[in-house]
This record gives structure tokens, sequence and C-alpha cells, in this order.
């Protein structure tokens, strides 16, 4: 009798249960190690070129703000509405002639105690114009429309020296401290459309060409509001012919020039030139504004730390606001043009200096003390080129980077390798980037 078979018996070798060999569990291993590598390589080479270029855009986008910032503000130094230079206007001041103008016009001054927010104590003319005591009319010149510093690394002075009442900290390497061998630039301009003494019915007393005695004001639609101007505060009245600052005795809408505010004996307060044209009345006191641009040393807004090298803009000696982050160095030159029409481009050392010596321009119109006017370059100025050297702030962590830079105040096209560690940030000069931002800014209202 037959058995049935044992279908185990006779498997076939096929279909019995296998594993994987040592040789190949290695190979899958190697495999595998081969192609996280590759993922991990690939994530750096993204993650690094992400770094890269999140720094290029955040260096471009800091250097273009921190260029136009700077350019807006270069663009309304002197502005005094209409009456800056040529033309014809008042023959001097206390005047009630008109005179043709080569020179550049300036504001007659009729009030006493007149003071710059960055100036020191009082000085006679023409050193001031701090607190200057109003005997008799003068013109603000414009020399003080515009200075310039030319800071140095060591022993970080700067030329001219600093005023005793400057905004700015002192040089240092530490954090709050302005940052060694940059720049300081101050301006003076008008921010204000003023009020029209014609417009909207407004009236003026008395007849063209006399004494100023009374302003009546109607604020056309549009104009700032006129509550601020009160009793105190310094006014300007412009008509494009020539200006005048004084003190007003305010009433609603109704100014009185106010005669306790000027020291002068035998002069009826305020001459007026004529309002045949568009003449506008200021707030002198808060609408004539001082801008100083520095650099200073604050905390990293990264969340990396460290410091960071900011640019800094005041307003009236108040306390500076941070523009933006990363502006390393910040340099002027300034394009001045002399009593002969040369034009040459200059430090604020050498037009302080007047190094090399050249003519300045005419003095402003009833100008009567000694020359030349301390200074008298600055009212030469015609455009300003502005350096900046601009980083990416924090460390891009890649070598593959170029790190080098050029800033042509330094040396022209050449290029240069920053020093390691960095001076600002003690970053390794290998791990930030940098680009030199320049631009030539014409300021309209010492050319027109």
């Amino acid at each position: 009798m037959r058995h049935a078979s044992n279908p185990l018996k006779y498997a076939s070798p096929s279909t019995r249960n296998t594993g994987f060999s040592l040789i190949e569990l290695l190979v899958a291993i190697v495999l595998g190690l081969l192609l996280t590598d590759g993922i991990i390589t690939l994530f750096n080479t993204t993650s690094g070129t992400s770094r890269v270029q999140n720094a290029l855009a955040l260096l471009q986008e800091n250097g273009r703000f921190a260029t136009t910032r700077i350019m807006e503000d270069l663009r309304m130094g002197n502005y005094q509405y209409c009456s800056t230079s040529g033309g014809s206007g008042l023959s001097g001041p206390g005047s009630t002639s008109y005179a043709l103008q080569d020179s550049r016009r300036s504001p007659v001054v009729y009030a006493n105690n007149l003071v710059l927010p960055d100036t020191a104590t009082p000085t006679p003319v023409p050193a001031g114009p701090p607190a200057w005591p109003a005997a008799t009319p003068y013109p603000l010149s414009p020399r003080y429309f515009l200075q310039g510093y030319d800071c140095s690394t060591t022993p970080g002075t700067c030329t001219p020296a600093l005023p005793a009442t400057f905004s700015a900290p002192a040089q240092g390497s530490t954090a709050t401290k302005r940052v060694n061998g940059t720049d300081v630039l101050t301006l003076r301009y008008l921010q204000s459309p003023g009020w029209s003494v014609n417009a909207g019915g407004s009236s003026q007393q008395p007849a063209i060409g006399g004494s100023l005695t009374q302003l009546s004001i109607a604020p056309a639609a549009g104009d700032p509001p006129i509550s601020g101007f009160v009793t105190g505060h310094l006014a300007m009245l412009a008509d494009c012919s020539s200006s005048a600052i004084f003190g007003v005795s305010a009433a609603g809408t109704v100014f009185t020039p106010n005669a306790a505010n000027f020291s002068g004996a035998g002069v009826s307060v305020v001459q007026t030139a004529s309002f045949g044209s568009d003449a506008r009345l200021f707030d002198f006191t808060a609408d004539f504004v001082t801008v100083t641009y520095f650099l200073q040393l604050n905390a990293n807004a990264d969340a990396s730390g460290g410091l960071a090298s900011s640019l800094m803009r005041s307003v009236n000696g108040a306390a500076a606001q941070e523009i933006v982050q990363g502006v390393e160095r910040m340099t002027f030159r300034y394009g001045i043009e002399d009593a002969n029409g040369a034009t040459q481009f200059l430090t604020a050392a050498q037009i302080e200096g007047n190094t090399p010596a050249l003519s300045c321009p005419p003095p402003p119109q009833g100008y009567t003390v000694a020359l030349p006017e301390p200074g008298c370059l600055w009212r030469a100025v015609k455009s300003i080129e502005v350096y900046l050297l601009v980083n990416s702030i924090n460390d891009v962590a890649s070598n593959n980077v170029d790190t080098t830079y050029r800033y042509t105040f330094d040396n022209g096209d050449a290029a240069q390798q920053a020093p390691a560690p960095m001076p600002v940030t003690g970053l390794a000069s290998g791990r930030m980037m940098r680009r030199e931002f320049r631009t030539l800014v014409s300021l309209r209202n010492n050319n027109s």
C-alpha cells in the first residue's frame, strides 16, 4: 500500500525562504549613506545660497534706502521758499530800495538771540550766529546752512571740531558710540509750505516797501494748522525778492512784529519788499530744521546679537533716530565753485581750512563785516558726493562668497579685503559681504 507523498520533502529550492547576505547588506548601507550625504550636501548648498541671497538682498535694500534718505535731505538743503539767490532784492538789511543781486541772498535777521540747535555760546559777528545780538539787522549767511565734519580714526577728532552742543555721541568702539573714521554732515532748511499773505483774503499793512506792522493770515485749504504759531516764536516772511526773520506777537491769525525781540534803535522793526509775488509767512522756530547725519554702533537687531553700525539722523538736536543698520563707512566730498568759476571736490577739512587757497564767492547782500567770512567756502558748495560702505550685518556662513569690495574714496577701483576680525561686528573678514553705494547730489537751492 502506498502512502501519500510529503510535499515538503520534495519542495523546489526556489521556494525556500532566504535573507540578505552580508555583502548585500553592506552594499545597501553604503548606497544609503551616499544618498543621505547627497541630500545633506544639497540641503547645505541650498541653505548657504539662500543665506547669501538674503544677505545680498538686505545689503542692497539697506544701501539704497540709506542713500535715498540722505539724498532727500540734501535736495532740501538751504530751502528758503523762493528767495535764495539772484534776481532783484532789497539792497541790504533795513533797506527799502532794490538792486540786482549776483550773490546768494540770505534772510535778514531782525530778531535778538537767534539760536541754532548745534551752536554753543554767544559769539559776535561773523563767527556766530548763536544767540546773535541783533543790534542792527544782519544777513544770515548761507555758510550756516551746510556744514560738514571730516573725522579721523586716530585720535578720533573731526575738522572742524564738533560744537559743544552737538547731539552725536563721542567716537568709540562700544555700543551707542559714534563709529570711528566716519564723516558727519549738518544741513538746514524750511520744511513747511507756510501761509500765503495774499491768498484767501489775507492782508498786510502798511504800503508796499514800508515798515511791516501787521499780517493777517487766512489759511487756505491744504495749509498746515496755524494754531502752533504763538507769541515768542520767530517768523520768516519771504516774497521771492527778499526774506526777513523777526519775532511776533500772535493772536489767532493776526501777527504783529514784536519790537521787544529786536534790540536795534531807530529801526521801525521790519522793512519789507514787494508783495507782488506770492509772499508767504513761515513759523521759523518750528519749521526751520537742522538735520545731522552720522554713524553709531547699536545692538544688532538680528537674533545673532553683537553690534551693527547704523546710519543715524538727528533733527534739531533731539535724540537721533536709527535709519538703517549695516552702514559701515560714510564719507562726503563737496563740489565747490569758486569766484572764478572753477569747480573741484574737497573734503570738509579742506573747505574749512581753504586748502588749496581758493576765492570765495561774493558774500550775501548787505554783509558788512570784515572779509573773508570764516568758513566762507561753504557758500561755494554746489554738489555733494556721498560714499557709503554697506555690509550684510550678519555672518553669511559661506566660504565661497567673494568678500572683496571697493571703496573708491580710499583706493579708487582697487579691490580691498576687510581686516580680520572686523572692528565693528567682530566677525571674521570672510564671513560678511560689503558693497559701496555712491551718488552725486546737486544742491538745487545752491544752484538756482
